[in-house]
């Protein structure tokens, strides 16, 4: 569809998870030649078009307090699951030590995020699901999936590797969510201005 429709286009576009049998996110490029059907794909043409409209929508505004109270109850559920994931840095300083392959430090807190973002993202979902969520949406399901988009956009535990990559499985996660129809198209400045700020602010803390 056109920039002004993926957003939120509808639920029926994209296929819905089934419970425990929920197909989760895995690498599936391996090669050249997968990359290359995937940038002709008809997904990749939308994940575009949903980047461009998040680009048109902040033109010109600026981050504020009063945005983030106003904005939905998804946009806020979100923003209060990164600011928990940003309070998680100070229970784990970085440790003296030869830092070629990563922190301790943050290996223990990439850990407890694979522990706890599943149930962290059912809270955020939990907020929009009365709301705005199609009457269809599995909840714990959809948190499960989203959940693996959430741990890789931090980097790897296992090395210092953090680049536009890990961004991109955050932009993915936003998509997901305006594909089952929870972020609407009225929140695409917010999705950029409360939510991907918030989570830019926990990766500097990360890396400094």
């Amino acid at each position: 569809g056109t920039a002004a429709d993926v957003l939120a286009y509808s639920a029926a576009a994209a296929p819905q998870p089934q419970g425990a049998a929920a197909d989760l996110p895995r690498k599936r490029m391996q090669s050249p030649q997968d990359l290359e059907i995937f940038t002709q794909s008809k997904l990749c043409q939308q994940l575009l078009s949903f980047a461009n409209e998040l680009a048109e929508a902040v033109k010109g505004l600026a981050i504020t307090p009063e945005r983030r109270a106003n904005a939905s109850p998804l946009v806020k559920g979100l923003a209060d699951m990164l600011d928990e994931l940003e309070r998680w840095i100070d229970d784990f300083p970085p440790l003296a030590q030869p830092m070629r392959f990563g922190n301790t430090a943050f290996k223990q807190w990439h850990e407890r995020l694979c522990e706890r973002s599943e149930g962290l993202m059912a809270d955020a979902l939990g907020r929009a699901a009365s709301s705005t969520a199609p009457a269809s949406t599995d909840v714990p399901a959809l948190a499960a999936e989203l959940s693996h988009y959430l741990q890789v956009s931090f980097g790897d535990e296992r090395r210092i590797d953090y680049g536009t990559g890990h961004e991109a499985s955050f932009l993915a996660m936003l998509f997901a969510l305006g594909a089952r129809g929870l972020l609407a198209k009225s929140d695409a400045a917010d999705a950029v201005l409360v939510v991907f700020a918030c989570y830019i602010r926990v990766m500097r803390r990360l890396q400094s």
